[in-house]
């Protein structure tokens, strides 16, 4: 909705609110930065369904911490996780973050 002022407002819904009863397998997300946040509230369907996960991410600490972010969200479940980052693209320096439950 765009208030009078031209204000853009967007309803926003965790991952985890979204599908709190749709089982997820595949959670791609290309959200352009906050990845770290998603993945946060999306820690139940996570640690429900062990989706596979697939997100661009760049070169920084922020993305590049993406693993340990995933472990801790993961802590105490014994859900392991194969993480990859994937550079797909010829010329600019984005990549994709997979990350792939063991079991699968």
């Amino acid at each position: 909705m765009i208030d009078s002022c031209g204000d853009a407002k967007v309803q926003m819904e965790t991952v985890d609110h979204f599908f709190a009863s749709i089982p997820v397998s595949f959670l791609k997300m290309n959200i352009m930065g906050n990845v770290d946040r998603v993945l946060r509230g999306a820690k139940g369907v996570i640690r429900r369904d062990a989706p596979i996960i697939a997100s661009e991410a760049f070169v920084s600490w922020a993305d590049l911490k993406l693993p340990l972010v995933m472990q801790a969200l993961l802590a105490d479940t014994g859900i392991q996780y194969r993480y990859y980052f994937r550079n797909h693209y010829a010329i600019n320096c984005g990549m994709i973050f997979y990350a792939i439950p063991e079991a699968r």
